[in-house]
C-alpha cells in the first residue's frame, strides 16, 4: 500500500441542505494506530464514518482509504474496497452501563 496513512481525509466539507456539517475536516491515520471519534449527538460523527466507508460523499475536499482516492473511483472499484473494510456503528458497540470514556478505555487497554 503506497502513502504513510490508511485514512487520509483533507479539507471535507459535508452539508446536508444549507446546513454545514463538516467545515474543512483533516484526519490522517497510520497503519496499526488506535483512533476514537468522539463528539456530541448530531456534531457529524457517523457522518463521517460513512464518508470513510464511501456509503456517503462529501461535498468536497479529499479521501484517501488504503492509498485509493475513493471520491475518484468507479463504482465497481469501490465495491472491492468496501469488501476490504468492516465498521460497527454505536448502537451496538457500546457497553450502556458503562460511560464514553469508559467504553473508549476499555478498547484501548484490550488493544495495547
Amino acid at each position: 500500500m503506497p502513502g504513510k496513512y490508511i485514512i487520509e481525509a483533507r479539507d471535507i466539507r459535508t452539508y446536508f441542505g444549507e446546513v454545514c456539517i463538516h467545515d474543512g475536516i483533516d484526519l490522517a491515520v497510520q497503519r496499526g494506530e488506535t483512533f476514537a471519534l468522539v463528539g456530541g449527538s448530531g456534531s457529524g460523527k457517523t457522518t463521517l464514518i460513512r464518508e470513510i466507508n464511501m456509503l456517503t460523499r462529501p461535498a468536497s475536499g479529499s479521501l484517501r482509504v488504503l492509498g485509493f482516492d475513493v471520491l475518484a473511483l468507479p463504482e465497481n472499484r469501490l465495491d472491492q474496497l468496501r469488501r476490504r473494510i468492516g465498521v460497527m456503528f454505536q448502537q451496538g458497540a457500546l457497553f450502556s452501563a458503562l460511560t464514553v470514556l469508559e467504553n473508549v478505555a476499555l478498547v484501548l487497554n484490550e488493544h495495547t
